[in-house]
């Protein structure tokens, strides 16, 4: 359940900076890493 936390972590952090551009990238591909990893196992 790792991953839920991750992503809720995400979420939080976009609501938290929602005009900074790069953090939400930033947010998104560390999401897509975090779901890419989680698919391989």
């Amino acid at each position: 359940m790792k991953l839920v936390t991750d992503t809720s972590n995400v979420i939080k952090a976009m609501i938290k900076h929602p005009l900074t551009y790069s953090g939400i990238e930033y947010s998104l591909k560390t999401a897509m890493k975090l779901l890419i990893n989680n698919e391989r196992f």
